[in-house]
């Protein structure tokens, strides 16, 4: 699975936020204009908007969440966030059990829990520091004698 940085980003958001069941099903495969969805669960109407403000809230004030378009806050049991290569879906949980978006997605094996999705970043991240890490370490220089 190829974690981008906006997926980590969002998951931690709905983290913040005490959403629940957080999934990201990975679509890349299926030629789809969406690359990924995001799944989350809040536990009221209440809850669904509150965690739906605090996405829009950061993705306003974030570099790499900053283009998106928001739809279903008005009926709140089911915000979209269109962030172009990602739809996050914010659900309460009867109107997600419902809907049965997971189900659809899941065709090939492609979902993937919040903590797999972090553990993968987590892996890459320390990936990444080595990477550098390595570039950085002092070369030897020679001791040239005349």
């Amino acid at each position: 699975m190829r974690i981008t940085e906006k997926v980590v980003s969002i998951c931690l958001l709905l983290d913040e936020k005490k959403a629940q069941d957080i999934v990201v099903c990975d679509t890349t495969k299926m030629k789809n204009a969406v690359n990924y969805f995001i799944i989350a669960s809040a536990d009221s109407i209440a809850h669904v908007r509150g965690v739906a403000d605090y996405i829009e809230e950061k993705a306003k004030e974030s570099e790499i969440l900053k283009d998106y378009y928001r739809e279903g806050y008005e009926q709140s049991d089911w915000v979209v966030f269109d962030f172009d290569d990602i739809f996050l879906h914010i659900f309460t949980k009867d109107a997600r059990e419902r809907y049965s978006l997971q189900k659809m997605l899941n065709e090939g094996g492609n979902i993937f829990t919040l903590k797999r999705v972090l553990n993968e970043a987590k892996k890459k991240q320390e990936k990444e520091a080595k990477r550098i890490d390595l570039n950085l370490k002092p070369k030897k220089i020679k001791d040239s004698k005349k």
